[in-house]
Parts: structure tokens; C-alpha cells; sequence
């Protein structure tokens, strides 16, 4: 059981640290789809 909980510790701060370095590879990209998803006005 905790260690079940840290295996999910150690996921959800690698699909962090994923996330962070796929914005910073691919800046534009993501900025797109944040405008794409707030809505137009």
C-alpha cells in the first residue's frame, strides 16, 4: 500500500517534469492549444 503510494508519487512528478519539458521543447505549440482552448471572444 505505501508503496503503491510512492510509485504514484514518483509518476505524477515525472508527468510533471514531462509536461514542463515538453513545453519548453515546443513553446508555440503549446500556446496554441491554450488559445484554442479559451474560448474566443
Amino acid at each position: 500500500m505505501l508503496q503503491q503510494a510512492h510509485v504514484n508519487h514518483l509518476l505524477a512528478r515525472f508527468n510533471q517534469a514531462q509536461k514542463r519539458i515538453i513545453e519548453n521543447t515546443f513553446p508555440s505549440k503549446s500556446i496554441i492549444i491554450r488559445f484554442r482552448i479559451s474560448p474566443s471572444s
